[in-house]
């Protein structure tokens, strides 16, 4: 499956054949595979990587719609140093001299 004849729009990204709805609610994070029809095809949890197939005779299409979704997805912005990275003196900045 090519995805050269393609329209993305939002959060659907619609191919040839099978279309592509990204979901997230509460932490959970899923693509939907649909027909053109609106019939469900299938879903991937992208935290888990769990797959269910509502359509088995159609597997391969959807798979290889997956892979075409996740390659024309842009790479999630990485910070350049983590959170955790960063020092955090625990001294103040301003040490008090004693008073006389």
């Amino acid at each position: 499956m090519s995805v050269v004849n393609s329209v993305e729009a939002g959060a659907r990204r619609v191919t040839d054949r099978l279309e592509v709805v990204r979901w997230s609610r509460y932490g959970r994070r899923r693509l939907y595979v649909n027909t053109p029809v609106g019939t469900p095809v299938g879903w991937v949890d992208l935290n888990t990587g769990e797959r269910s197939l509502a359509m088995p005779d159609l597997a391969a299409a959807f798979e290889a719609t997956i892979a075409d979704h996740e390659a024309a997805t842009p790479a999630p912005y990485t910070p350049r140093r983590a959170l955790e990275q960063v020092r955090v003196d625990a001294a103040p900045r301003y040490a008090m001299e004693p008073s006389s």
